[in-house]
Formats: structure tokens, C-alpha cells, sequence
């Protein structure tokens, strides 16, 4: 099988888990093969809030996706292990990926960056730097105004 034509779709998501406002933030991933495109989704607080939503959608090149592709092959992402899940911690970060492929869909759910570090990489490595550094700001400049309407 062609790994890079295979590919449909990636997405990662992050959160912090249960922290009160303004520590939690959330953030979704998308890699779509067809449209050569790298989405991202920024929530700094929980969405149920409604804060703002933060969006980057960058192009990225078919050479970007065989290297993400290779990167998850090396991982041994395509062969569907078991992942021994540690008991969830409270509080603690979780990360999710699910992998659709053109004949069928893989998913990882609460630990993914400590089973697949190089792939949780590749895939955030896909938003430009400036793109996060914006994001950074943005969540600073956010959580500043939220103290300051609460008074903390």
C-alpha cells in the first residue's frame, strides 16, 4: 500500500484536562491529504464557555504528508497496537489522533504523545512557528483579561 495515497485524514486534539479557567485550553489538528491543508482549532478556555476560537489553516505540500505518513509508518502507527493506557490521572493532559485511511480509521485516544511522540511532533510541526507564537500571545493576552475581570 501507498501510505501517502492512502491518507485522508489526520487529527490530533489536545486538552488539559479538568483545570479551572483560564489554565485550560484545548486545540484540534487536522491534516487533510486531498486539500494538501493544515487546520488548526485553539480553544483557551472550555468551549462550553464560548470563548473565542483561535483558526490557522496553512497549505502544506504532498512532500509534507509522505513525511508525516513516514513518520506514523516508522511509529508503527498502521500496524493498530494496543496502547496500555495508564489509569487517568485527574487533571492531568490527554491527547487524542485518529488516522483515516482510505480503508479504514485508527484511533488512539488519551496518551497519544507518550506512545507516538515523533508523529504528535511531525504533526503539530506542520503550523509555522509564528502561527504558534501568535496562538501563545493570543492565550496570554486572554488569560491576562480574564483575571483582571475576576480580580485574581
Amino acid at each position: 500500500m501507498n501510505f501517502s495515497d492512502a491518507l485522508i485524514i489526520a487529527r490530533y486534539k489536545y486538552h488539559t484536562g479538568s483545570m479551572p479557567p483560564p489554565h485550560y485550553h484545548e486545540y484540534t489538528i487536522t491534516v487533510t491529504a486531498e486539500m494538501c491543508t493544515a487546520e488548526m482549532e485553539y480553544y483557551p478556555d472550555y468551549p462550553q464557555h464560548h470563548p473565542p476560537v483561535w483558526k490557522v489553516s496553512v497549505k502544506i505540500s504532498p512532500d509534507q504528508i509522505g513525511r508525516l505518513m513516514h513518520v506514523m509508518q516508522s511509529e508503527g502507527i498502521f500496524l493498530n497496537p494496543t496502547i496500555n493506557e495508564e489509569p487517568r490521572r485527574i487533571g492531568g493532559s490527554l491527547d487524542y489522533l485518529t488516522v483515516q485511511l482510505q480503508d479504514r480509521t485508527i484511533s488512539f485516544s488519551r496518551t497519544v504523545s507518550a506512545h507516538f511522540p515523533e508523529t504528535v511532533r511531525a504533526i503539530k510541526a506542520l503550523i509555522p512557528e509564528p502561527q504558534w507564537e501568535k496562538i501563545i500571545e493570543q492565550k496570554n493576552e486572554f488569560d491576562a483579561a480574564y483575571d483582571n475581570h475576576t480580580g485574581e
